[in-house]
C-alpha cells in the first residue's frame, strides 16, 4: 500500500507541468512574440497550405 504523504502526489505534478506549459505559452517572448502567437501562426499556414493543397486540381 502507498504511504499516506505520498497521496495526491499525481496532482502536484500536473499542476507543476500545467503551470509550466503556460508559462511557456504566455509569458516568455522570443523576438516579442509569446509562445502562443507562434503556435497560432504555425497553425493558420498549416491550414492555409492544406487548403491550397486541396484547392489543386
Amino acid at each position: 500500500m502507498n504511504a499516506p504523504r505520498q497521496r495526491g502526489q499525481a496532482a502536484i505534478e500536473y499542476l507543476v507541468v500545467a503551470a509550466g506549459l503556460i508559462l511557456a505559452l504566455f509569458v516568455v517572448e522570443f523576438g516579442g512574440r509569446t509562445g502562443a502567437q507562434y503556435l497560432a501562426e504555425a497553425v493558420r499556414l498549416f491550414f492555409q497550405n492544406l487548403t491550397y493543397f486541396l484547392s489543386l486540381p
